[in-house]
């Protein structure tokens, strides 16, 4: 018995030993930044202005290593990428009334010349009263160029966002008209033209006779794509009590995507 019990603190001796021993922990080197975790802050989206242009900026993260005081030339960055072309903006859904050709993009460029990983830098778009209402993709590289090695080792990490424009009414009021002609007391055909942008809306007719206090609806159609820079209608008819001189008519136009209703302003007929 004596000699089991020997043998048992013994163990118990050399277990604790080995805990202790297994608790020492050597100590570790610091983690150097790695390049990399580049990110932007998300642009919204922003309505066209009737006047002059808005300016809309991206703020821009990165991690990565700072250059040493001594040589600040050692590690570089730019908000460009490998072929150093700056930040990207590309149209990736619109009314599809919208050809092609007609299709205006905002530019995009960085306004940070020699960002840093610990200021970052920012990027802008302006924005003009005839850019194209839809969703963008806005393309945003960070290049590091590490000169500690040689050849200068250059590194290129980048983000995406997401940018939507939308029309301004004072912008398509102004640009949307109303025409027809005819002999005066007859029924006239009557063709709306509005930006292209707003196709695919339903366009409703109201007019009212000289003298009268309240505009009437007379008529209904759907504005269509052209190959123009216009979406119009040419079904409309204006009844011939509303085609005699003094009598006035404006059209309601339709919301669609990225494009709000509006009222035409009244015109007058002559």
């Amino acid at each position: 018995m004596l000699k089991t019990s020997t043998k048992a603190i013994g163990l118990t001796a050399a277990a604790v030993l080995a805990l202790t021993l297994g608790a020492v922990t050597p100590a570790t080197a610091a983690v150097k930044p790695t390049f990399g975790n580049v990110s932007a802050s998300n642009p919204g989206s922003v309505t066209v202005p009737s006047g002059s242009a808005k300016t809309k900026r991206i703020t821009v993260k990165f991690d990565g290593p700072a250059a040493p005081s001594s040589n600040p030339s050692q590690i570089t960055y730019g908000i460009y990428g490998a072929d150093f072309y700056g930040p990207k903006i590309k149209l990736v859904k619109k009314n599809k009334g919208v050809k092609s050709r007609y299709v205006y993009t905002p530019s995009v460029s960085a306004d940070t010349t020699s960002p840093t990983p610990a200021a970052g830098g920012t990027v802008s778009t302006r924005i003009w009263s005839h850019h194209t209402p839809g969703r963008y993709k806005v393309t945003i590289p960070v290049t590091q160029h590490d000169r500690r090695v040689s050849p200068t080792k250059n590194t290129t990490r980048s983000t995406t966002k997401y940018l939507t424009i939308k029309a301004n009414t004072k912008v398509s009021r102004k640009s949307t008209s109303i025409s027809g002609s005819g002999r005066t007391g007859k029924t006239w055909r009557v063709t709306v033209n509005a930006p292209n942008y707003q196709a695919g809306a339903k366009v409703t007719l109201y007019a009212k006779k000289k003298g009268a206090k309240k505009y009437k609806r007379v008529a209904s159609g759907k504005l269509k794509s052209t190959s123009s820079s216009y979406s119009k209608t040419s079904k409309l008819k204006l009844p011939g009590k509303y085609t005699k001189k003094g009598s006035r008519a404006y059209v309601k136009v339709g919301s669609v995507t990225y494009a709000a209703g509006y009222k035409s302003s009244p015109q007058k007929v002559r």
